[in-house]
């Protein structure tokens, strides 16, 4: 398979391989996609306020999966609400935070993030 640039590309670890990546020089640019980007990686995977966070969704999980066991109509249908309402509460805080991001991106940029799962 021949070698790409995307392919030579390293996958960032930490902020300021991202900035080096995304070729940012201006440290007022920087900034503002620095914030914007934390939000974005904060919801993909940690736990940010106002957000569920996984360990939040792994706990709704195992109560849908209690009352699966248990096969009590009122207990499934009111585990599937909550998590249904707590996994769109964080695909919408999680697409806000992407389309803030996009704001400031150039298209070279936004497409790296792309190809990193960052943005979709």
């Amino acid at each position: 398979m021949a070698e790409t640039v995307l392919s030579r590309l390293p996958q960032p670890k930490n902020s300021e391989d991202f900035r080096g990546v995304l070729e940012i020089e201006d440290d007022e640019e920087w900034k503002i996609v620095r914030q914007r980007l934390s939000s974005v990686l904060a919801r993909l995977f940690k736990d940010p306020l106002g957000s569920p966070s996984l360990q939040v969704m792994g706990e709704l999980r195992s109560r849908l999966r209690q009352a699966i066991e248990s096969d009590t109509e009122g207990d499934l249908e009111s585990a599937i609400k909550d998590y249904r309402k707590a996994a769109e509460s964080r695909d919408r805080q999680l697409e806000e935070a992407r389309d803030a991001l996009r704001e400031v991106l150039s298209l070279v940029q936004e497409a790296k993030l792309v190809s990193w799962g960052v943005l979709d």
